[in-house]
């Protein structure tokens, strides 16, 4: 039998939860959960029976390393967050918006084509895209309808 896939979420608010709770829904492990408030965060990952709970998403990355990084945190800190996750070899889900620029959007197409992550999405409904990511990195597809700029993708090829 495979190994879960195994998923780390930036953000321990409503879409950080939200993240979680689709990531569990299609079978992947939530192995971490980051936030910037040590009190919320480590109260949050305790409720959702979350073992890893931090303020420093990086050390997260590194030493969890992760399949997954579901990001939930505010706007301006998703290019950072999501350019680490991706040179590390993750696949990503982040939250509107991507970066808050078209050149930053673009260095994280490029990366994470240098990676072979073409996973970094805007999402819309978390459970079922983590289920066509999920689907899509146990296969070894890349779904190159996942990408659209950063900012669309085909959820209906993926539910079927």
């Amino acid at each position: 039998m495979q190994e879960p896939l195994r998923g780390l979420v930036f953000g321990s608010g409503f879409a950080g939860q939200g993240h979680a709770e689709a990531m569990r829904y299609c079978g992947i492990e939530v192995v971490g959960m980051v936030s910037r408030t040590e009190e919320v965060v480590k109260r949050v990952a305790h409720d959702m029976q979350i073992p890893y709970a931090s303020t420093d998403w990086f050390a997260a990355l590194e030493e969890l390393r992760p399949d997954i990084v579901a990001i939930g945190t505010p706007g301006g800190a998703h290019y950072e967050q999501t350019l680490a996750a991706i040179e590390i070899g993750c696949h990503v889900f982040c939250d509107k918006p991507l970066t808050t620029s078209a050149e930053t959007s673009k260095h994280l197409h490029q990366a994470a084509t240098r990676q072979r992550r073409e996973d970094c999405i805007r999402r819309f409904v978390p459970v079922s895209a983590a289920r066509a990511l999920g689907q899509n990195v146990d296969s070894g597809r890349r779904d190159r309808r996942a990408v659209r700029d950063g900012m669309h993708f085909a959820l209906t090829s993926w539910t079927r």
